[in-house]
């Protein structure tokens, strides 16, 4: 059953009521045919990107058009260079992105990130930790993914991998394990 946009609106509403990072209160809701336009204004980007991943998860939503302006408290406010500096250092403290990957620009609060990386989790980790960072405004996520392999190529690569591994470690692989490897037994 199709909803109506006045259930739709209704539900969009309930989804940003039961977010707690995001203060619903000054941003205004239409939906048109599915399609759900937010106005008005935040204190924080972190808030206006919480806000509109909340309404992709709501059912029928079919886009989201974000006009939502963030209004930085005076105390919030950062030097270009500032903002650029924390969210490069962020950038090299994320275990899952390689070293050099991403490049990132500010002007006026607006990061830009640019680089290159493998995987979409990678692409949208490197944009959901600058979202959280002292005077961003706003973020435009320019790094190219690598050509993606094929489900073919992956399967085989998974299976061919404990084969390769037991050439490699001859005595190493075993049946499945039951007990625990103690923490202390790991590398680092």
């Amino acid at each position: 059953m199709k909803k109506t946009d006045a259930r739709l609106r209704r539900d969009v509403l309930a989804e940003l009521a039961s977010e707690p990072s995001v203060d619903a209160s000054f941003i205004g809701i239409e939906v048109d045919s599915g399609v759900v336009l937010l106005s008005g204004c935040v204190g924080t980007y972190t808030e206006k990107w919480r806000a509109q991943h909340a309404i992709e998860r709501v059912g029928g939503v079919k886009a989201v058009v974000d006009e939502v302006d963030v209004e930085l408290a005076q105390s919030s406010i950062r030097t270009d260079a500032d903002i650029a500096r924390s969210a490069q250092n962020v950038i090299e403290w994320i275990t899952y992105l390689p070293v050099g990957s991403v490049y990132v620009d500010a002007h006026d609060g607006w990061v830009t990130l640019a680089g290159q990386l493998d995987w979409p989790f990678q692409k949208q980790g490197a944009e959901q930790c600058i979202a959280s960072l002292t005077g961003v405004i706003g973020i435009t996520n320019e790094i190219r993914l690598a050509a993606a392999m094929s489900m073919t190529t992956v399967g085989v690569d998974v299976d061919a991998a404990p084969e390769l591994r037991a050439r490699r470690e001859p005595g190493r692989l075993r049946g499945p394990r039951t007990a625990q490897v103690p923490r202390a037994a790991c590398r680092h």
